[in-house]
């Protein structure tokens, strides 16, 4: 992996997280891409070589991990590596009970609708394409089963065709969705700047933390009544 893109956190990231209730056994272990964001990482700890992208990370331990860009990790206890790993890639899984032999690979982009349909139509003739082709890039992927619906190979292709196009509109629509919460929130945050009340918190009034305010602009409770409001959502969920 090239690790040459990640630096060292800065002093200003490092104020941030820990605003943000996070820690870290030795700072100088833990480097970011240009693409991080601070506000993004909330109530973790960080254990040993550890690298992050624009993820958002909450409530975890990481401990000699890398997480890139538009990871999404929260409440998982310790997520922790040691030595080269594979995350399952490779192994071959069960997805339908009495499958008769058609197990599946797993991938990295391996998703359910992916995995149920290829196992569902796969027949004799299409058993290349979930033993042994190469899923390590998802435009070849794509691209290899385009070629081989077109040369009639079978059901497999175009049922695994369209769970791909099903996953990408799935995913586009949870981006679309985050993005449209952020820009209620920055409305919500230039309302606030007009009316003179920015930087107060919404629940009990107080001034929120000009640390955390750095770190995550738009936010509209302090360090406080944010971590009761999570308590209650946890208790609710």
């Amino acid at each position: 992996m090239d690790t040459s893109q990640y630096n060292p956190v800065s002093d200003d990231q490092i104020s941030a997280l820990e605003a943000n209730r996070c820690r870290a056994e030795d700072w100088s272990r833990v480097r970011v891409s240009n693409a991080f964001n601070p506000a993004q990482v909330l109530d973790s700890e960080f254990r040993g070589e550890v690298l992050m992208g624009k993820a958002r990370i909450l409530r975890a331990i990481l401990d000699n991990v890398c997480v890139e860009d538009d990871a999404v990790i929260e409440n998982v206890g310790t997520l922790a590596c040691s030595g080269e790993t594979t995350f399952g890639n490779g192994e071959e899984l069960e997805v339908l009970n009495e499958g008769g032999g058609r197990e599946l690979k797993m991938t990295s982009i391996t998703s359910s609708q992916i995995a149920y349909l290829s196992v569902l139509y796969r027949d004799k003739g299409d058993a290349y394409v979930t033993r042994s082709f190469d899923f390590g890039s998802l435009g070849s992927f794509s691209s290899s089963l385009a070629l081989q619906s077109a040369a009639g190979g079978g059901d497999t292709p175009e049922a695994m065709d369209s769970a791909l196009a099903e996953s990408s509109l799935s995913f586009t629509g949870q981006m679309r969705e985050r993005e449209r919460g952020l820009l209620n929130k920055i409305e919500k945050t230039l309302e606030a700047i007009e009316r003179g009340t920015y930087g107060e918190c919404e629940s009990c009034g107080e001034p929120i933390a000009p640390k955390r305010l750095l770190a995550r602009p738009v936010a509209s409770l302090c360090i406080d009544c944010k971590g009761e409001q999570e308590r209650f959502e946890r208790q609710d969920a």
